[in-house]
C-alpha cells in the first residue's frame, strides 16, 4: 500500500522577492498541489540591494488568500524579535487561518544581518529566555481559549529553566 507524499515548497523572499512575485506564486504554490509553503526571515542574506519582503504581513496574505496550504517560517530568528510580539503575531496567524499556520523558530545565525541592522545576535546563553518566553506563550495560547491580547498578563513567561509544554513551532 503507497501513502501519498506531502510536499512543500520554500520560497526565499530575501533574494529579490517582491510584492508582484509573491502575490504571483503563492496562488500558483497551491495551484501546483503542494501542501505548505515556507519562508524564512532575512531582511538579506549577500547583497542588501535585493528586494525582500517581511515575513509577517507575507504570511498573513498567505493565510487570508490560501484555502488549504499549511505556511509558516523556516525559521524567524528570536535574535530579531521581541518574543511576546513574535508569540502573539504566530498566535494570530494561527487563528487567522483557522490552524494552517506552523512557525519555526531559530536562535539566528547571520552575523552580518544582525550588525547591518543594529540588532544583536548574542550567544545561547541570551537566546535561550526569548525561545522559552515564546514557545510558553504560544503553547497557551494553542491549548486554551485565552485571547491573544490577555496572554502576556495571564500568563507571565515561565523561569528559564521551565520547561515548555509541546507546542507546534
Amino acid at each position: 500500500v503507497s501513502t501519498p507524499m506531502d510536499i512543500s515548497i520554500t520560497l526565499e523572499a530575501q533574494f529579490g522577492m517582491n510584492w508582484g512575485l509573491w502575490k504571483q506564486s503563492v496562488p500558483l504554490v497551491e495551484e501546483l498541489g503542494y501542501s505548505g509553503l515556507f519562508r524564512s526571515d532575512h531582511i538579506m542574506v549577500g547583497k542588501s540591494e535585493a528586494d525582500s519582503l517581511e515575513l509577517i504581513t507575507s504570511l498573513t496574505y498567505v493565510a487570508t488568500t490560501t484555502q488549504r496550504l499549511t505556511f509558516g517560517s523556516l525559521v524567524a530568528p528570536l535574535s530579531m524579535h521581541n518574543p511576546v510580539e513574535l508569540a502573539r503575531q504566530a498566535m494570530s496567524l494561527h487563528d487567522l487561518s483557522d490552524g494552517r499556520a506552523i512557525f519555526g523558530i531559530g536562535a539566528g545565525w547571520h552575523d552580518p544581518e544582525h550588525v547591518m541592522f543594529g540588532f544583536n545576535l548574542g550567544d545561547k546563553k541570551t537566546r535561550s529566555p526569548k525561545k522559552a518566553t515564546l514557545h510558553y506563550l504560544y503553547s497557551r495560547h494553542v491549548h486554551t481559549e485565552i485571547p491573544v491580547a490577555d496572554l502576556p498578563r495571564a500568563h507571565p513567561p515561565p523561569p528559564v529553566d521551565s520547561p515548555a509544554p509541546p507546542a507546534p513551532l
